[in-house]
């Protein structure tokens, strides 16, 4: 089969540095009357290193003459974020001087792509980076900034044109320009007929740097183009480049740089400024330009957030003629600055762009007040409750507790309508109303201020405060003093509101106790059911706090025994149950529609989540995505139940007898193979039969049993199981125990009902069968179970074999008789 003809296309972009900028990026079609300087032709090589990247580096200039220069380039270039991508470029070469003639030009990228006759765009491997003025430019730091935007390039190119399918001529029409919301500016072109700093390639490649760029590259510069918002303003590009790259790219909350203080030289019109940046976790560098010089920007400071996200900028502390010029109010009215702080993994993080008109600053300054409301994140419910969820889940508390403390507390509040923080009369603080004295904040190492104001850290702390109370030694404990058990908080959730005569759940009083508050909400709004209080024994023998209960030694046994539904991982296999219908939906998503309904027991795997509901905000259980066999979708907390005896088997099918199967296994009586796999079509020996009955019953040989079967001895395959069988008169009763005979349908009958009968109603009337009659030897037993409705069959089909499958689903519906 012929190829389809394709034409190759090759392209060469610049990057200008200086304080005017003259360079326009240059489109060449080298198919046509263009062709390429091959600049190497006309220096000598003086160095070339190829790295674990597979790119090589080589060097035509006499200072960059060591192989570790060139590796050093290559990790430099590594710090970049990268991807796919990075395969296609074959070489970064540097030059001693400026080959095309412009000293402001600092690099070219080299891209190449093929059009296929019918219309597919496929990206060439072979790219090529070109860093130029080598002998001025000398070390990594020096030229780490032209790399990464030449990379950018290559980037974007290989993207665009690989993954959108465009050609550069149409990538205004890119999802790309819509998402960065480049569309709304008039300027931006695709074809060198404007201004440079507007090129669309120029401003993608730009924007390379400020997502993805080295620490160094993006400490070093603001993009040439300030007249644009920044990229970490528009969420929605960073959700582009998630969708192309992958879940290692979430997109980052914007940085929120303020101007909050300046000072004025009493003689010159000389500025130093204060920034603070409110959201700050890793250090900023602040970067600035000055209108006087469009497009010329350099590094001012670095903002950490050990200094409360706070740094000044003094004027006379910088060089003038590199920044110190930028604060000079008589050579410029405006400057622009943003902060930008490099992250390890996904995208960097940043701010918007600040102008700060140098003669009008006090318009702009950020007040210690306005601070703290601007930077006030207010939250959703649903946000909150994910907020909860993970802190929770962080933590090692159970999510369904932390959210019920939030709830009484506050209702999920940290603010009041006018925006203040929530303080209490007795000095509660925020959503879970902290209340520790200021000496206390202070031995703890809390602060105050972020405790009011930041949603997030006083869920934080009130998790630990939570945690303090747990691990009281003077607290009574709960059954087996478990995180994962609701119960088993009891008296923590009771220390975490005090333990005060008013939390005294066997005196009479007006309001109910605190913690007996939290579980109610737990039951009503988790939808747990969590077993009443017992009987607690609480006095007050404490002459100096006659209202402080104390406990006597002795712990507590709680009526029911409920693990958290919130923590399941991404690949646990749980159940479904639902104690209040028959069945647990399964939605086609969050809060979807019902697609279908799941009855007890039916076995499932976490796929992702948890996730909270947005339509009933009193909701406190999650969702999770899940997977059945032979069906997906979303199942709410509340009706999954953990297991560590469960899993899923590919090779059961029929929903019936996955549900059985679960049930079993649940109870620990059945399992399936080492392959991974239940056989369910097998048929089933009586040794095996006898093992599972075994474990059903929990039942163990008496003392000094002898067994009478002749067919079996000690060291036989299933003798324990078989010789406890016939000591119950389960199996046996011929006087052989035929351990290897597959197990019929009669048979099994029989020793249902012998080892069940108990749990069986009486048949009132005699039930026909086509294929057994009222003489069959066991026709009794088939009738009881057909009574009891264990069997539905017609035929009954005695004579034939019982598979794995069938045996599961006749023991599971016999023991929930004792459930019915």
């Amino acid at each position: 089969m012929r190829m389809k003809p394709w034409i190759p296309f090759l392209f060469v972009l610049f990057l200008s540095l200086g304080i005017e900028v003259h360079v326009k990026a240059h489109v060449i079609d080298e198919t046509k009357t263009y062709k390429i300087q091959n600049y190497e032709n006309y220096y000598p090589l003086i160095q070339s290193y190829t790295g674990e990247s597979g790119v090589t580096f080589e060097s035509y200039s006499p200072k960059w003459n060591q192989i570790s220069q060139l590796q050093a380039l290559e990790k430099e270039l590594l710090q970049n974020k990268h991807g796919e991508e990075l395969a296609y470029l074959d070489k970064v070469m540097i030059f001693p001087d400026y080959p095309t003639g412009d000293n402001s030009i600092l690099g070219q990228y080299f891209a190449q792509y093929y059009v296929y006759g019918n219309g597919q765009l496929e990206y060439d491997d072979g790219r090529v980076i070109h860093l130029y003025g080598g002998n001025d430019f000398t070390t990594v730091e020096d030229v780490a900034y032209t790399l990464s935007h030449e990379y950018g390039h290559h980037f974007t190119y290989y993207y665009f044109i690989q993954k959108e399918q465009l050609l550069p001529d149409d990538w205004l029409k890119s999802e790309y320009v819509y998402s960065r919301a480049l569309n709304q500016y008039a300027n931006i072109h695709d074809d060198g007929s404007g201004p440079y700093r507007w090129n669309l390639a120029e401003i993608a490649a730009e924007d390379y740097v400020q997502l993805f760029g080295s620490e160094t590259a993006i400490q070093q510069s603001l993009p040439m183009n300030t007249d644009i918002s920044s990229p970490f303003e528009t969420p929605d590009v960073q959700a582009y480049w998630k969708k192309i790259l992958g879940n290692g790219y979430e997109p980052k909350e914007v940085l929120r740089l303020y101007l909050t203080d300046f000072h004025k030289d009493p003689y010159y019109s000389y500025y130093d400024v204060q920034f603070t940046i409110a959201n700050l976790n890793q250090p900023a560098y602040i970067r600035g330009e000055g209108d006087f010089s469009k497009g010329y920007s350099s590094y001012l400071t670095t903002i950490r957030p050990e200094s409360k996200g706070q740094a000044w900028v003094y004027q006379q502390e910088l060089p003038y003629q590199q920044t110190g010029w930028m604060l000079d109010g008589s050579v410029n009215e405006t400057i622009t600055v943003q902060a930008i702080s490099y992250e390890d993994q996904g995208f960097n993080q940043g701010s918007a762009f600040l102008k700060l008109p140098l003669n009008n600053l006090p318009q702009l300054v950020t007040t210690e007040e306005q601070l703290k409301k601007e930077n006030v994140r207010y939250y959703t419910i649903a946000e909150k409750k994910r907020m909860l969820t993970e802190i929770a889940n962080e933590k090692g508390i159970p999510a369904e507790i932390l959210k019920a403390i939030a709830f009484v507390e506050t209702g999920m509040k940290q603010f009041d309508e006018e925006g203040n923080p929530i303080v209490s009369e007795d000095g509660g603080i925020g959503m879970m109303q902290v209340t520790l004295s200021d000496e206390e904040m202070s031995a703890k190492g809390i602060d105050k201020e972020k405790l009011m104001w930041d949603t997030r850290y006083n869920i934080e702390v009130a998790a630990d405060i939570l945690l303090e109370k747990w691990n009281y030694s003077f607290l009574p404990k709960v059954n087996d003093h478990h995180k994962n058990y609701i119960e088993d908080w009891y008296f923590a959730v009771m220390a975490y509101n005090g333990l005060s005569k008013r939390n005294d759940p066997s005196i009479e009083q007006e309001e109910t106790p605190y913690q007996e508050r939290v579980l109610e909400v737990i039951r009503n709004y988790s939808l747990l059911e969590i077993g009443e209080t017992p009987a607690l024994d609480i006095r007050y023998t404490n002459p100096e706090k006659p209202d402080v209960m104390v406990f006597p030694e002795g712990d507590y046994v709680w009526p029911t025994k409920t693990r958290t539904r919130q923590n399941f991982q991404v690949g646990d296999v749980v159940y479904t149950f639902n104690p209040y219908a028959a069945y647990s939906n399964v939605r086609d998503g969050v809060d979807g529609d019902v697609r279908l309904r799941a009855e007890h027991y039916t076995p499932v795997k976490i796929v992702s989540g948890p996730y909270e509901t947005e339509k009933n905000p009193n909701n406190q259980y999650v969702m999770y995505e899940v997977e059945g066999n032979g069906f997906t979708g979303y199942i709410a907390s509340s009706n999954l139940m953990y297991s560590d005896t469960i899993k899923l088997f590919p090779d059961i099918v029929r929903g019936e007898v996955a549900r059985a199967v679960a049930y079993l296994q649940n109870l620990e009586v059945i399992n399936g193979y080492t392959d991974g796999t239940f056989r369910p079509n097998e048929p089933l020996l009586r040794r095996h039969a006898a093992k599972l009955l075994v474990k059903a019953l929990g039942l163990e040989l008496p003392e000094d049993y002898q067994v009478k079967a002749t067919d079996m001895k000690p060291g036989d395959l299933g003798y324990d199981d078989m010789a406890i069988t016939e000591a119950y008169g389960l199996m046996g009763n011929g006087g052989k125990l035929r351990p290897d005979e597959h197990l019929t349908r009669a048979q099994m009958a029989a020793i249902l009902v012998r080892a069940f009968g108990h749990l069986m109603e009486k048949p009132t009337t005699k039930y026909s069968f086509q294929d057994v009659d009222e003489t069959f030897w066991n026709y009794e037993d088939i009738n009881t179970l057909a009574h009891n409705k264990i069997t539905i069959a017609d035929p009954f089909r005695p004579s034939t074999t019982v598979t794995r499958s069938q045996f599961a689903l006749f023991l599971q519906r016999t023991l929930q008789l004792e459930e019915n």
